[in-house]
């Protein structure tokens, strides 16, 4: 907090304004203890998790998002959805947005205490430090710090491209590639990080006993599990990125560029969604034996190849492509990161599978592809075509969907895909039939 100005010179170096610069520096005073707060919050879930205690660490995320909508909800009703420049943000609206943010993750942190009563969790005063095994924690945060470090040079690169490129408001912003970022990491938390979730204690439990051929099975099991769920919501994204821009996105100073621009970057997130879920499902696969050398290490070619794809589209193309080459560039490196971990992995853990993987890869294209046909084709009979209204955009978005989702589905039962149909057995198993 103290470094909260120079922090702001750093990320918003592409910003001339001393009043811009001023109003980053004190959103900066109320958005960086968040930090401790997910902290704390991320420690005490792992200890439910490690305790076999999943819901509640699920579920706390979902009292932060109250928080945030109903601070969202009080900015409009006190100062409305209108676009206002830089002077007009005055403590009361500051207070309300970064404070409200704030409050969110408090809430959810001190959402998990009740649970940790439950499992038996209590606190208690201990003096034998050595116990703590500090040197290996510290020799493991050592590498995680260099890991972060590094992700944040291509952080760095990233905002300012991007404030660059919309200084002249007829380009996406930061504010659309995040939109599009927080889509794509809303599907990859729904379906990715409950597999990693699941599987993180197995493996873990398994690489401490020498069970690495255990570690590699939940290794494929994941991999193929988070392809198979999630390639239908890359579909739905791609074929649909239009009437989910306009739906979830188009009000209040939010208009139809930017919906435009929205689709886009979005249509290219598609391609980057299945490889981030695949890459953080092995880095976590490190993590679990513990190794938080080899993802620095990784980490470091991936995002010099991030920040020179990023760099060379920026310099390539018009200021307009900006967002969505910055999404490119992001899936170019996701590709690189499963390749590299999966090298390493295979030295570490044996044979992940990588058959058994491509045949269940090939079945889920057949079926994504078949889906995007009928997506397609279902919003060449709907009303509205390039141009729609909302209550258009929102129907074709609805029906989209479950056109897409019914002929994923029937198709990948037809091909015997695996992954779905314990999918739906487990959905079946927990309705009670």
């Amino acid at each position: 907090m103290l470094a909260a100005p120079l922090l702001t010179r750093l990320y918003a170096s592409g910003e001339t304004s001393p009043e811009f610069r001023g109003l980053v520096t004190t959103f900066s005073y109320l958005m960086l203890p968040i930090m401790f707060f997910s902290g704390v919050s991320a420690l005490l879930g792992a200890v439910l998790n490690t305790r076999g205690h999943f819901a509640a660490p699920m579920w706390a995320p979902i009292l932060n998002n109250l928080v945030v909508i109903g601070a969202a909800g009080l900015y409009v009703a006190l100062f409305g959805a209108r676009a206002v420049g830089v002077d007009a943000m005055t403590p009361g609206r500051i207070a309300v947005i970064g404070g409200g943010t704030l409050l969110g993750v408090v809430v959810q942190t001190a959402g998990l205490w009740p649970a940790l009563r439950r499992v038996g969790f209590r606190w208690r005063w201990r003096f034998d430090v050595r116990a703590l095994g500090l040197r290996e924690l510290a020799r493991l945060g050592g590498w995680m710090f260099c890991y972060v470090a590094v992700s944040q040079v291509g952080v760095f690169v990233l905002l300012n491209l991007l404030n660059q490129a919309s200084k002249d408001g007829r380009a996406a912003g930061v504010a659309i590639y995040n939109n599009v970022f927080l889509l794509m990491m809303m599907a990859h938390g729904i379906v990715a990080v409950s597999i990693i979730t699941a599987l993180m204690p197995r493996m873990s439990a398994a690489a401490a006993d020498g069970r690495f051929a255990d570690v590699a099975a939940d290794l494929s099991r994941g991999t193929r599990m988070s392809t198979a769920v999630l390639a239908p919501l890359a579909v739905c994204y791609a074929v649909l990125a239009q009437p989910i821009s306009i739906t979830l996105f188009e009000r209040g100073a939010f208009g139809r560029g930017d919906s435009r621009q929205t689709s886009i970057v979005l249509l290219v997130a598609a391609v980057a969604l299945v490889p981030f879920a695949v890459s953080q499902l092995f880095t976590f696969a490190f993590y679990a034996m513990p190794d938080t050398k080899t993802p620095a290490l990784i980490n470091i070619p991936v995002v010099a190849l991030r920040v020179a794809v990023q760099v060379a589209l920026f310099a390539a193309f018009s200021a307009s492509f900006t967002a969505a080459g910055l999404m490119l560039g992001n899936a170019v490196s996701y590709v690189a990161a499963v390749l590299l971990s999966g090298w390493y992995l295979r030295s570490r853990v044996g044979r992940i599978g990588l058959r058994r993987i491509a045949v269940t890869t090939g079945k889920v294209l057949v079926a994504a592809a078949g889906a995007a046909l009928a997506g397609l084709g279902v919003l060449a009979l709907l009303p509205g075509g390039a141009d729609p209204t909302w209550w258009q955009a929102f129907l074709r978005l609805v029906i989209g969907g479950l056109a897409i989702g019914l002929a994923y589905l029937l198709l990948a039962l037809t091909l015997r895909l695996g992954e779905m149909s314990e999918l739906l057995g487990l959905v079946r198993r927990r309705l009670g039939r």
